[in-house]
C-alpha cells in the first residue's frame, strides 16, 4: 500500500509533482497520480488532513475500502486492529493471544467466522506497518 500521508504532504506542502513523489518513494507514477486524482475528487477528505488519521483511514475515505483488501475472504470477520493497537499501547501486559481470544470468542458468539491466531497476528503486523509512523531518535553526542 502506498504511503498516502507522505504523498499528500509532498504534493500539498512541497508542491512536488506525482512523478517526483513516485521517484522519491520508489513507487509507480500511475499509482501516485491515480491516488492524487482520487484524493482531489474525495468529498469527505481534503488537505489539510485531520491529525491522527492513518493510511488505512485515508484509503477508506478516498477509495471506500483499502486497496489490496479485495483478495481477503469477506466471510471472515475482520478484527478491529485500531482498537487492539490502542489496548496494546495503553495496557500493561496486553498480548495478542489475549486479544485474539477475545476476538475469536466474540465471533463465535455471533456465529461469525474468524481468523486463526497465526493469520490474526500476520494481519495485525501488516496493519501496524501500514498505519503507524515511527520516530527514530539518535542518542545525543556528549
Amino acid at each position: 500500500m502506498l504511503d498516502y500521508k507522505n504523498i499528500i504532504i509532498k504534493h500539498y506542502v512541497l508542491s512536488l509533482s506525482g512523478s517526483e513523489i513516485a521517484r522519491q518513494l520508489s513507487a509507480s507514477k500511475s499509482g501516485v497520480n491515480d491516488f492524487l486524482r482520487a484524493f482531489d475528487k474525495c468529498e469527505s477528505l481534503s488537505y489539510p488532513i485531520p491529525p491522527g488519521i492513518t493510511n488505512y483511514g485515508i484509503a477508506e475515505l478516498v477509495y471506500g475500502s483499502v486497496p489490496g483488501s479485495g483478495g481477503r475472504n469477506e466471510n471472515i470477520e475482520y478484527p478491529d486492529y485500531e482498537a487492539d493497537a490502542k489496548l496494546m499501547a495503553t495496557r500493561k501486559n496486553m498480548t495478542l493471544v489475549f486479544l485474539w481470544n477475545r476476538y475469536s470468542k466474540k465471533c463465535a458468539e455471533e456465529g461469525k467466522r474468524f481468523y486463526q491466531y497465526r493469520q490474526y497476528c500476520e494481519l495485525y503486523n501488516k496493519w501496524c506497518e501500514e498505519n503507524y509512523e515511527t520516530s527514530h531518535f539518535d542518542d545525543p553526542v556528549c
